[in-house]
């Protein structure tokens, strides 16, 4: 999509500190990609990292994030500490030149329509039932697709179809409250309440920055639709706990391959992380049918009963499971997260310290998985709080276990 020189949009502010000494502050434009770091094309050059700052509209993105105008993130590469800020800029209505693309200036109405929650919208979307017809968010989100794809005729027709059903709509009386309505609690960080650093333990253990992300981001640019992209996004963006960014990658996948088991447990865990539980189900129920032996799924799916209250089922998958792979630390993970739902703190810690010490035998990715749930999952919330969870961690980590939260 061109983007007209005359359109002003926000630059990067960069400040970079090497132990704590100013040593470059600079703004920088950037039109469609700029490099940062250790690059010869840098702009502003910092050793540690090579960064592609990406254009998105009035976004900018880089390091699998997207930063919003007004947006600030920080990059610590040791001594060297690097912060970037998307400054706003206000764009008079004289600036806009009289040439510029049609596409462009179509897309920027999109976006003042739509705002920032475009993506929330599509989001939601997703999460409405597949035998529901249309809806107006469809034909808007189709209106963006056919901007990007160059197709006018198409694109009036879905935003005269997108605005009007959504205006007809709003005047009926709809109730936007239940939009995205998750069906049990988010997984967050509650260092604050238990004293303990859980969450900063974990993170810990989750990868560095992978350079596949900025070559990825670029990639999607070009080839939006490219699964072995999508895969790469989604799993930076699960990685940082932005599990919105991951479904959504994660969704399209499984629509265009919607066998490939890999993909639809990993979408599984991100709507269980947003608690959205029978989505959740239904994905492990997809996966089950085609391998009912696949024990991520008969976890997933033991869990997810539980909170949505269907015990007598989520029981039947829990024997199944312990049947299937008695001795596996997904096993008895699965055990302690029931056992903490009911309130069974001995129980749970038990069954959590037997699927710890035996987590060499998972994945690099399940071992990952097994401290998020140490530090995120809600049925653990009690648990964080009460001394036998860091008791039991403190003799098999010792000095490497959680410490007390600052």
């Amino acid at each position: 999509m061109a983007v007209g020189s005359g359109v002003m949009m926000g630059d990067l502010a960069v400040t970079v500190k090497l132990n704590g000494v100013l040593v470059d502050d600079r703004l920088i434009p950037v039109h469609s990609l700029v490099r940062i770091g250790e690059s010869r094309e840098s702009l502003v050059h910092f050793p540690g990292a090579d960064i592609a700052v990406v254009r998105l509209g009035a976004r900018l993105a880089l390091r699998g994030r997207v930063l919003d105008e007004g947006e600030e993130m920080d990059i610590s590469l040791g001594a060297t500490q690097v912060h970037l800020r998307h400054t706003t800029k206000f764009c008079p209505p004289s600036a806009l030149s009289a040439k510029l693309d049609t596409r462009f200036l179509v897309a920027a109405v999109l976006v003042m329509v739509c705002g920032s929650w475009f993506d929330a919208a599509e989001y939601w979307l997703n999460h409405q039932p597949h035998s529901q017809p249309s809806t107006p968010l469809a034909q808007l989100l189709d209106a963006f697709e056919a901007v990007t794809d160059g197709q006018p005729t198409r694109l009036g027709a879905a935003v005269r179809s997108g605005t009007d059903s959504l205006r007809s709509g709003l005047d009926d009386g709809d109730d936007l409250s239940g939009i995205s309505k998750a069906d049990g609690p988010r997984h967050l960080a509650d260092d604050v309440q238990s004293g303990i650093g859980y969450y900063a333990w974990y993170r810990t253990a989750v990868p560095a920055d992978d350079p596949q992300v900025d070559e990825a981001m670029l990639r999607f640019l070009e080839r939006p639709q490219d699964p072995s992209v999508r895969r790469i996004l989604a799993q930076a963006a699960y990685n940082r706990d932005d599990y919105e960014t991951a479904a959504w990658h994660y969704r399209r996948v499984a629509e265009r391959f919607p066998d490939d088991r890999a993909t639809l447990i990993r979408l599984a865990r991100a709507e269980k992380r947003l608690g959205f539980h029978q989505r959740e189900i239904e994905l492990y129920r997809r996966v089950l049918s085609a391998d009912a032996r696949n024990v991520e799924a008969l976890s997933g799916l033991a869990v997810a009963l539980v909170r949505v209250g269907r015990l007598d089922e989520a029981q039947q998958v829990l024997d199944a499971l312990q049947i299937i792979a008695p001795m596996h630390p997904v096993t008895h993970v699965t055990v302690a997260i029931v056992a903490a739902w009911k309130g069974q703190v001995d129980q749970a810690v038990t069954a959590l310290e037997q699927g710890f010490v035996n987590r060499a035998q998972l994945s690099e990715e399940l071992q990952i998985e097994l401290r998020r749930d140490i530090a995120l999952e809600p049925a653990f919330h009690s648990l964080r709080r009460d001394w036998h969870l860091r008791a039991m961690l403190l003799r098999h980590l010792g000095a490497a276990a959680p410490r007390t939260a600052l």
